[in-house]
């Protein structure tokens, strides 16, 4: 069986949690896909509300949904 992991975080995707994950998860036997939405590691030149911000580095619910669909997708091929 092959299990999905998605990891979102209000965080760079470098020193968060997908990268303890990711060294964590490498080290078992598991099968495993794993994803990450993050915020992207530059600086960011736009302003906003939380919300605004969310849906300009991909973290909007939208895109999560996205996301998880698929990765979930690859488990089925």
């Amino acid at each position: 069986d092959v299990k999905v992991l998605l990891v979102i975080e209000e965080h760079n995707q470098h020193g968060g949690i997908y990268s303890a994950l990711a060294e964590l998860l490498l080290q078992s036997d598991l099968k495993i896909i794993i994803g990450n939405i993050s915020i992207p590691d530059c600086y960011l030149s736009i302003v906003g509300d939380q919300n605004y911000l969310r849906s300009k580095i991909g973290l909007s619910s939208e895109y999560i949904v996205s996301m998880a669909q698929k990765l979930y997708s690859k488990t089925m091929s």
